[in-house]
């Protein structure tokens, strides 16, 4: 009984960071966001940080999650959004570049409100730029 209300409360503890995160932090100088204790983000020069109230504008914003502190990624409603929108942009081989979004299943289209490749799982990307 005492082993199963431990990896309850160990369970808790993981979980509560997420539910209760209001803001994520991200560096100017980076493509990731983080949550604001994470190691990486305590790291960022005061100069270089960027706030965000949500997962969705960190990620309009082009970054990504970070691996360790694992933030959340957009959410269900968002991400349907990003589907459609993806859906709806026509590829051309012009848009398509080598080594871009290449950890995101590479480019499938471009934002051509803010300039950047649309990546293949639904991220824009932070560094490759629409031709």
């Amino acid at each position: 009984m005492k082993t199963r209300i431990i990896i309850l409360l160990f369970c808790l503890t993981l979980l509560v960071p997420s539910v209760i995160a209001s803001e994520f932090w991200a560096s100017k100088k980076s493509n990731k966001y983080h949550y604001p204790d994470c190691r990486w983000a305590q790291k960022i020069n005061p100069a270089n940080l960027i706030k965000f109230k949500s997962p969705e504008e960190a990620q309009n914003a082009g970054y990504i999650p970070c691996k360790v502190c694992r933030p959340p990624v957009a959410s269900r409603a968002e991400s349907e959004e990003q589907r459609i929108v993806l859906s709806s942009v026509l590829v051309n081989d012009n848009d398509q570049k080598r080594g871009c979004c290449s950890w995101h299943g590479g480019v499938c289209g471009c934002d051509y409100a803010t300039g950047r490749a649309i990546c293949c799982d639904g991220t824009l990307s932070p560094t490759c730029t629409c031709q």
